[in-house]
């Protein structure tokens, strides 16, 4: 088990778009479990928020491009408040900052590291651009680079205190090993 803390910096962005944790999208070693990205340039950080009525994880397209990641060759459908729409899916890897629960053979309880999720994302255009088109950028001035729908939040434990600002999410760590698709 993992966990993220993280303190949300502005009740505004948590009234108007939710609560968000920084992150990474970039490519990892084919090995499968790593807890380290492999360190190139190819690395795009920012902001994941989090959304409980998201079915998927979705990518900014943009993001998807910059990495280089290759579309599979199907499109999938995703419904949302906008409709009905038909979008790219790609194999990618999250990177998120944790801290082991309990102490692992890879860290000891308390130190954190970065953990590698696999996953099947969807991509989306425009979405670094709808937030900053409505002015909403968090304090460490990243934009918001995804979203982390059911498809990983059933891996989690998500504690959510919006007066104090204070969001804890503890990971199972099955995430890294998804079920194809």
């Amino acid at each position: 088990m993992f966990r993220i803390r993280f303190a949300l910096d502005s009740q505004r962005l948590l009234r108007d778009v939710g609560p968000m944790i920084p992150a990474f999208w970039g490519i990892a070693p084919k090995s499968g479990r790593a807890s380290k990205p492999i360190q190139t340039s190819e690395q795009i950080r920012g902001n994941m928020l989090l959304d409980t009525g998201a079915r998927h994880v979705a990518i900014d397209e943009s993001v998807a491009q910059e990495l280089g990641l290759q579309a599979r060759p199907e499109k999938e459908d995703v419904h949302g408040l906008g409709g009905k729409q038909s979008v790219a899916v790609y194999d990618a890897t999250l990177f998120l900052p944790v801290e082991p629960v309990r102490p692992v053979p890879t860290a000891p309880a308390g130190s954190s590291f970065m953990m590698s999720i696999p996953i099947k994302v969807h991509g989306f255009v425009g979405l670094q651009e709808t937030f900053q088109s409505q002015g909403l950028k968090p304090a460490n001035g990243l934009p918001v680079i995804g979203i982390l729908g059911r498809t990983f939040l059933q891996f989690t434990k998500f504690t959510y205190d919006g007066l104090s600002g204070n969001l804890v999410i503890e990971i199972d760590e099955s995430v890294q090993f998804p079920q194809k698709s």
